[in-house]
This record gives C-alpha cells, structure tokens and sequence, in this order.
C-alpha cells in the first residue's frame, strides 16, 4: 500500500478554485492509473465537489486552521495541512507501507508504482527513496522541461518527490514532533534527513514524477513571479526526443 499526503489550498486564497479543484482531479487521475493499492489523504478548508462520488480509498480531512489573508502565511497553511494528513495516515498505515507527500496540482507517471515497488524490492534495506530527475511541465505554455538529476535536481525543486517505507516507530511516534516524519518540512533536505534519522535512501534517476507550473493556481509562481518560473522552464528546456517521447507516453495526453 502506497500512502499520498496532499495539502490543499483554500477556495479563499485562489484566483480560480475550479483550476484548483481540475488540478487535483488530475493528479488523483494519474495515482489511479499508475495502478497498486493506494490511498489518498486530502486535507483542506473547502471540500471539492468531485469529491462527493469519489472512491473508497481516497478521504478528505477537514483543516480547521485559519485561512491564511496572504501570501506569508501559504507555506505555514501547506504544512499544517500535511501534517494533518501525515498524522492520519500514520496512525492507521502498518509497517513496510510507502508514504510520500504529494502537490495537488503534480502528476505520477504511468509506471510510477511499478518502478517504486521494484526499487525498493530489489534494495530490501532502503527506508527512502529520492527523486533526482522528473520533469517540469510549463502548463501555460505547453513547454516541456527535464531535470537530469546532475545540473539540476528534482528533489530540491519539487516537494512530490520522496517515498518512505514506514516502519513500527513511525507509527508509534505519528504525532510525535521529534520524528522522522515531522523532521520532513523542507523538501530540499529530505535525503538530509533520511541520513540524521538513521534511515537509508537510493537516488532515483527515472523521470517518474512531472512538476506542474505556470497554470495560474501555482504557489510557487506567486512566490517567485511567472516570469521566473519561465525563465527556469526555459533554461532546463527537454531537446531530447527519447525523453520527449516518454514524457508523452507517461503523462496524460490532456496536458496538451
């Protein structure tokens, strides 16, 4: 059983909630397809109608933390929210299942599950495995990039890339704030801290995860600016047409 933690945003602090609500459709769209036993946890102010007559294995948590009035307080709301579903998760998963926190508005490839299970059952003492490479998808633009996990990496790019195999003492310790899982705030140092916790990772170089931006609901780009998120679309740009070509047979053809 593979477990998805995923924050949502707020009606109140989006330009468009039906964006949002089509993004996170998508990416529960791309889980179901990559196929295994899973279960997504979704914590959020506002419960997306979709999710009415969605299946059993996917749940709604509700935030009762105040709706962030701006821009500050988004990451603070992002983590409260994935704690939440964290907690959750933990406190009904069972030793040897796989946890990974996961964007609302990102995609998993095709093979995603196959390629996950085979990793960590051909490296039996890895706690955690990290993303390097995945690709970067320009919604707005129709751009497709890729970071090759060696000039640039995923994992300090994107905060949908780090799985962890659960052990007895994660499950003890869920609400714990001295826990491996509580330690998971900054997505540029899990790997980081896989190591301090005493726990093993292996680097994954397969593009299995896609980085959705510029799609008008993107945290990130009301962070940094749309004309920065393009600029870094633009430098990491995917010329290579093998990697083209996997992305389009790994991602829904609806991207485009």
């Amino acid at each position: 059983m593979i477990y998805y933690a995923i924050p949502l945003r707020s009606k109140h602090t989006s330009n468009n909630w039906n964006n949002v609500c089509s993004q996170l459709k998508s990416t529960i769209e791309s889980i179901h397809i990559s196929g295994g036993e899973y279960s997504i946890i979704i914590a959020g102010h506002e419960k997306p109608d979709f999710l009415e007559d969605i299946a059993e294995n996917i749940s709604f948590i509700q935030a009762t933390i105040p709706i962030p009035k701006n821009q500050q307080g988004y990451m603070l709301d992002k983590m409260s929210k994935k704690i939440l579903a964290k907690n959750k998760i933990l406190s009904t998963a069972k030793p040897g299942d796989l946890f990974m926190f996961f964007d609302a508005d990102d995609l998993v490839a095709k093979s995603f599950y196959t390629d996950i299970s085979k990793t960590f059952n051909e490296n039996p003492a890895i706690d955690d495995i990290a993303l390097y490479s995945g690709y970067v998808f320009d919604y707005n633009r129709k751009k497709i990039s890729h970071l090759d996990g060696k000039s640039k990496i995923f994992y300090k790019n994107c905060g949908s890339c780090f799985i962890s195999k659960i052990s007895e003492l994660d499950i003890i310790e869920f609400d714990s704030d001295n826990s491996f899982f509580s330690s998971l705030k900054d997505h540029t140092k899990f790997p980081t801290s896989s190591i301090a916790y005493g726990r093993s990772f292996v680097a994954l170089k397969a593009p299995i995860t896609c980085y959705i931006v510029n799609h008008g609901s993107n945290d990130s780009a009301e962070r940094v600016g749309t004309k920065e998120i393009e600029l870094f679309v633009d430098q990491h740009i995917c010329k290579d047409n093998f990697l083209l070509e996997n992305f389009r047979s790994q991602f829904s053809n609806e991207l485009f």
